[in-house]
């Protein structure tokens, strides 16, 4: 199974270092970003794919949604959700398990996507 690193968007550091524990303990590779301009930082700056993107609805500034958004702009074969509420370890694994089939499907943009919207 290859390995697939995904970046975690999210102000608070304990919510962001426990999503990337949760990932790394499956197998991921996670990143963490505490804010927008950071995670596109890294987006631009990171040396190999980031093959999913999970951010904070509530992310300072622009907001999760915008930062997917923006995101899918300059890095549209990258899948993108936001992170479940309440953070827990479950609901986070099924999110990046759900975003992973997608990695090849350029442009597809999944803010506020019910669970069977994004298997469809």
């Amino acid at each position: 199974m290859p390995i697939h690193t995904v970046l975690v968007v999210h102000n608070d550091l304990a919510d962001r270092c426990f999503a990337k524990s949760i990932l790394q303990g499956e197998g991921y590779r996670a990143l963490g970003a505490g804010s927008s301009l950071e995670a596109l930082s890294i987006a631009v700056s990171h040396p190999g794919t980031i093959d999913a993107l999970v951010a904070d609805a509530e992310l300072a500034g622009i907001g999760g949604a915008g930062l997917i958004e923006k995101f899918s702009h300059g890095f549209p074969a990258t899948p993108a959700a936001l992170l479940p509420k309440p953070l827990e370890a479950g609901a986070l694994l099924q999110a990046v398990r759900e975003l992973l089939p997608l990695k090849k499907q350029p442009g597809k943009c999944l803010v506020n996507a019910t669970a069977s919207q994004r298997s469809a």
